[in-house]
């Protein structure tokens, strides 16, 4: 494991600690804003591909992909702040008691860490990763091009390709909002 695969299971660390720390029912609707812009994102990924190339052939790739990189990032590190610091939806209802509650606790700070460290890694693949012209030690331990990666499948850990399509987010987005609405 190298410098950088260390970095992001870090970030979901943290964020695995806040939604325990918050409880499930505070952290599920971190999850709707998190899987919301995970499909977004992949629904970027899937449409855009064609304006990345004709954008790299008129400027320098490497410009392309700094601030692309560093635009994408400073986006979705607004929306985790804004999640969090914001309103969000709460699933109302009596808690589970631990220790089923802290377990479930556990398992929802797992998937928001999950989808949080994904994905900054997935914006950080696709664009070459820029933040090592910035950070030197911030190197993968395998330098493949992203898009390699994801056409071989050795990416599928990365939330935004994930499903073959970003339609199939919708699903659990879907479940969430249902539950919520239920209450």
């Amino acid at each position: 494991m190298g410098p950088v695969e260390g970095f992001f299971l870090s970030i979901a660390l943290i964020v695995t600690l806040i939604g325990v720390a918050r409880n499930y029912n505070k952290e599920l609707g971190n999850t709707v804003v998190f899987i919301s812009t995970v499909m977004l994102f992949a629904f970027g990924w899937e449409y855009g591909q064609g304006l990345l190339t004709q954008i790299d052939s008129v400027f320098s790739p490497d410009a392309v992909d700094l601030i692309l990189g560093l635009l994408l990032t400073i986006l979705f590190v607004s929306i985790i702040f804004a999640s969090y610091a914001g309103r969000t939806f709460d699933f109302r209802g009596k808690p589970v008691p631990p220790p089923g509650g802290t377990l479930l606790s556990l398992v929802v700070g797992m998937l928001n860490g999950y989808l949080v460290a994904g994905t900054l890694w997935f914006i950080q693949g696709i664009t070459n990763y820029p933040l090592q012209r910035i950070f030197p030690w911030f190197v993968p331990a395998n330098l493949t091009p992203a898009t390699d990666l994801i056409a071989s499948g050795t990416a599928w850990y990365w939330p935004p390709v994930l499903f073959p399509s970003p339609v199939f987010w919708a699903i659990p987005l879907a479940i969430l909002l249902i539950l919520r609405v239920r209450g």
